[in-house]
This record gives C-alpha cells, sequence and structure tokens, in this order.
C-alpha cells in the first residue's frame, strides 16, 4: 500500500498470508485483542506446530517471526509492529479468518509446503 493509497495490494496480501506461519500468527493476534508479544506469538507458533516446547525453540521461532514472517505481515498491511508488540490493523480486521484453516483449502496439514520446523 503506498502512501495516501487505500486500496490493499492483495498480491502482498495473498502471499503474506500463504503461508501457515504467518496464518497461525494472524488468527491469534485476532484471537487475543489484537496486540501480542513477539515472544507470545514465538510460543503459540512454536506450540502449533508441535515442535518440542523449550527457549531455544522459542527464539528459533522468534528469529523467523523477527527476519521473514512479521516484516511480510507488515509490508502486506496487514500487521503493525513496534519493537516487541505486534498488533492488528484496519485491514486485517476486513480479513474472514474463519476461513483461513491452518494448512489452507484442500491441503493437509503434512502436505502444506508453508507448515515445517524453522523458517518456511
Amino acid at each position: 500500500m503506498g502512501v495516501g493509497d487505500d486500496a490493499p495490494d492483495w498480491t502482498r496480501v495473498y502471499d503474506a498470508l500463504a503461508s501457515s506461519q504467518r496464518r497461525v500468527v494472524v488468527r491469534y493476534l485476532a484471537a487475543n485483542g489484537g496486540a501480542v508479544s513477539v515472544f507470545d506469538i514465538a510460543t503459540h507458533v512454536a506450540a502449533d506446530t508441535e515442535m518440542a516446547w523449550s527457549t531455544d525453540v522459542i527464539e528459533s521461532v522468534s528469529v523467523g517471526l523477527n527476519h521473514v514472517h512479521l516484516p511480510k505481515l507488515v509490508a502486506a498491511g496487514l500487521v503493525e509492529w513496534d519493537d516487541d508488540v505486534v498488533s492488528s490493523t484496519p485491514l486485517l480486521t476486513r480479513i474472514p479468518l474463519e476461513t483461513l484453516t491452518p494448512a489452507g483449502p484442500g491441503v493437509t496439514p503434512d502436505k502444506d509446503p508453508g507448515r515445517r520446523s524453522g523458517v518456511s
């Protein structure tokens, strides 16, 4: 989205939501009032992807969030990210999140290319 441009860049939105981890992030934000710490998101993503919970796993997920997933969600206009807090934008509230299954339509979790350990 450009400055003064109210129309979303739907290509970026669809690209951002193509990853199962990013879908987990936006659903978690919506379920938790729209503003959550990166640590809480990392903990939730690690639990959702069935990784063994440890500080190393949380740190690994946090690195992926900070360097890959959150920048894509910000670029799509779906979230705002200020230091350690991620919050939903008005655009995110327009997305029918109930239609976003964890694996995506027609994709089972074991066949979702975006659902794997680490960064996708």
